[in-house]
C-alpha cells in the first residue's frame, strides 16, 4: 500500500503527514504484479476521483514498472471511461518506504511527470473498508459513495473487488462507479469486467437486500434475497429471477419450498399456510397442476389433476 504526492519530489512527509496523504491517493501493488489506484482529489472547487487498474500483470525491468492500465474519472455526476494505455514509472529508492518515481513518456526516457512515492499503514486484504469507509477528506460529496475498484485475495486466486451502482443512463439500466444509496441500487462485491461478477451482496433503496452469486451483473447461482417487510428467499437464481430450487418464507407465515422457473411456482414443490394447511405435488406457474392437499393433521381435503380441481 503506497500514496502519492502531486507537485513533484518532496521527501519531507512523515507520521501524520503520510496518513492524511494516504487517505487521498492509494496505489497497490499486488504480488501478482497487477497495480490498482484511487485518487480523491479537488480542481477548481470540483471533486474529482480517479480510479485504475491494470489489465494484464506489470513488467519490471531496469527500476522501470511498465503496465497497460484503465482508469474511470469521476467528476460531479459525470463519469469518463479512458482507453487503456500503456504506463511506464521509474522508481529511485529515497529511504526505506520512500521513492521517487517519474512518469515516462511513450518513449520510455523522457520524464512527464514526477512525485515522491511513500509507504501507508494499511495492509492489502483491508482496501476495500478503507476506501468504503475510511477515506475521508472534506472534498467528499455527502449523501454520496464513490465506487471504486482493488484486487484482493479470495480463495487463493486474486480478483477485482468493489463497489458499484445500477443506474439509469440513457434508457438502459448499467453498473456504474458513482451513485446514491438513497436512490440506486449498491452493489459490493467481486466484479469482472466492470460489471458484478462471482460473490457480493446488493443493498436495495427500498430496504431488500441480496447476498449470493452473480454473473454478469445479474442474479445468477445460489442466493438469499431478503425482503423489507421481514420475507425471505434462499435459494437458486437465474437472470435475476427465481429459478431452480429454492425456498421462500413470507412475512406472513406462509411457506413454499420447491422447484421455480422464471419466478413462479414450477415443478414438485410443497406450500404451507400459517393454519398448518398444506399442498404438496407438481406446481405450474403457481397454481396447482397435480397437488394433494392436507389439512393440519394429515387428512385430504382436496386435489388437483392436470390443473383441474377434482
Amino acid at each position: 500500500m503506497w500514496t502519492l504526492t502531486q507537485n513533484g519530489f518532496d521527501h519531507s512527509f512523515v507520521g501524520v503527514r503520510v496518513l492524511e496523504l494516504c487517505k487521498t491517493i492509494i496505489w497497490v501493488n499486488y504480488p501478482d504484479l497487477h497495480t490498482g489506484s484511487h485518487l480523491r482529489l479537488k480542481f477548481f472547487d470540483q471533486e474529482v476521483d480517479v480510479n485504475g487498474h491494470t489489465l494484464e500483470p506489470c513488467t519490471f525491468v531496469d527500476n522501470v514498472q511498465s503496465c497497460l492500465t484503465e482508469a474511470v474519472l469521476i467528476r460531479k455526476a459525470e463519469v469518463e471511461y479512458e482507453e487503456p494505455k500503456r504506463t511506464l514509472h521509474l522508481y529511485e529508492k529515497v529511504r526505506e518506504n520512500v521513492y521517487d518515481i517519474s512518469a515516462l513518456k511513450p518513449d520510455g526516457k523522457t520524464v512527464s511527470k514526477q512525485q515522491t512515492m511513500y509507504a501507508c499503514p494499511v495492509k492489502i486484504l483491508d482496501v476495500p473498508k478503507w476506501i468504503e469507509n475510511d477515506m475521508e477528506s472534506k472534498f467528499v460529496v455527502k449523501n454520496s459513495v464513490k465506487g471504486a475498484m482493488f484486487r484482493r485475495l479470495v480463495d487463493g486466486k486474486w480478483g477485482w473487488f468493489g463497489v458499484l451502482f445500477e443506474r439509469k443512463v440513457e434508457g438502459k439500466w448499467r453498473w456504474q462507479v458513482i451513485g446514491y444509496e438513497k436512490k440506486n441500487p449498491k452493489y459490493s462485491g467481486e466484479i469482472q469486467n466492470g460489471l458484478p461478477n462471482g460473490q457480493g451482496i446488493i443493498a436495495y433503496p427500498d430496504g431488500d437486500k441480496y447476498e449470493g452469486q452473480l454473473k454478469n451483473g445479474r442474479l445468477n447461482g445460489q442466493g438469499i434475497y431478503t425482503f423489507n417487510d421481514g420475507g425471505i428467499y434462499v435459494g437458486q437464481w437465474k437472470d435475476s429471477q427465481i429459478h431452480g430450487q429454492g425456498t421462500l418464507n413470507w412475512s406472513d407465515g406462509r411457506k413454499y419450498e420447491g422447484k421455480w422457473k422464471d419466478g413462479t411456482w414450477n415443478g414438485q414443490g410443497t406450500f404451507i399456510f400459517p393454519d398448518g394447511r398444506k399442498y404438496v405435488g407438481e406446481f405450474k406457474v403457481d397454481k396447482p397442476w397435480n397437488i394433494k392437499g392436507y389439512d393440519k393433521n394429515g387428512n385430504i381435503i382436496a386435489k388437483w389433476v392436470n390443473g383441474k380441481k377434482q
